[in-house]
């Protein structure tokens, strides 16, 4: 990834006061670049962004065909930009302050222009103080911090420059009663559904539709991430190409979970990455009612050479995991 332009802006609703910069941060700073570049990373990898599209007429899509032509600068963008969200969240009911980041960037030589608001949190650091010719140390509430280690990043948008594709991440916020996505609403844009949320909605209607059909939901589960791995590249895919895998033998099971996803919106639109299929299915996770957890390798959920399921008379199951030559304390 290189870096072009980068700003930061502070939206302070908190104090009823604003923070705006008419420089540029120096990417030469080695603290400010590495901390840019997670900062974008962060959003690019990001499970939780929508994939969206402009309106076909709308004044912010405007704007960033006049950037993408050079006919504003990037200062003039990332102004405009704050100058509207600022707008937009004064709106929002006990609204947080946030620092606003701006960045121009390109990767595999694709150009994006992105911003990022990061909601301030309050947190504790120390303080000296001398009283009396006496030091003391104290522990004092500081809110004015940027996030480090361990970034959580749920609130940005992404545009590609070639193609003015949209790519967003927010929360809901509440506005004069009604719970509504701001960016969304100032980008004047439509987004498809996040892969996180895909995914949520595959494996709760998985379980679901097995336990209601008498199948063994850890095995359904994993037959779909089994057919989700051997496929590189899934895009529009339909409900019915998972459902003939995972219930094959069980044309109601099937049925019931075709309806049910097309009733959340699936239908022909299932879009994963390979990045994001492996890094989900690679691995079955088990717990039980009796606090036991148990991680199996994909491949052998489904191989009763290695792991059984049995239905004991008594109505509980038994798992069986066989032919172990070594077990490792861990």
């Amino acid at each position: 990834m290189i870096v072009s332009h980068a700003l930061l802006q502070i939206l302070d609703f908190k104090a009823g006061k604003n923070y705006l910069s008419d420089v540029e941060l120096d990417l030469g700073s080695s603290t400010t670049i590495e901390y840019i570049l997670k900062i974008l990373n962060t959003c690019l990898n990001s499970t939780l962004k929508k994939k969206g599209t402009f309106n076909q007429e709308g004044e912010v899509k405007d704007l960033f065909i006049k950037y993408k032509d050079n006919k504003i600068s990037f200062l003039e963008l990332a102004n405009k930009i704050t100058e509207d969200l600022n707008l937009f969240y004064q709106r929002i009911t006990d609204c947080p302050s946030f620092d606003l980041i701006f960045g121009d960037f390109s990767l595999d030589s694709v150009k994006y222009f992105g911003f990022v608001l990061i909601e301030n949190k309050e947190t504790l650091t120390h303080k000296i103080e001398t009283v009396d010719g006496k030091t003391s140390n104290i522990v004092v509430k500081n809110l004015y911090t940027l996030p480090t280690s361990g970034i959580s990043i749920n609130n940005f948008a992404l545009i590609n420059l070639d193609t003015l594709d949209l790519y967003c991440s927010e929360k809901k916020r509440q506005v004069d009663g009604n719970n509504i996505y701001i960016l969304q609403e100032y980008l004047k844009a439509n987004f498809s559904m996040s892969e996180s949320s895909q995914y949520k909605i595959i494996k709760n209607i998985t379980t679901k539709i097995s336990e209601e059909n008498g199948v063994n939901p850890t095995i359904a589960m994993s037959k779909v991430k089994t057919f989700l791995m051997d496929n590189p590249v899934i895009e529009n895919m339909k409900p019915e190409d998972i459902s003939s895998k995972v219930f094959d033998t069980h044309p109601e099971a099937k049925a019931s979970f075709d309806a049910k996803m097309h009733a959340n919106g699936i239908v022909n639109n299932i879009n994963l990455e390979r990045g994001f299929v492996l890094k989900k299915a690679d691995v079955q996770k088990i717990k039980t009612d009796t606090e036991i957890e148990i991680s199996i390798p994909i491949e052998y959920v489904s191989n009763k050479d290695y792991v059984e399921f049995i239905d004991e008379d008594d109505g509980t199951t038994s798992i069986r995991i066989k032919n172990i030559n070594k077990i490792i304390n861990k």
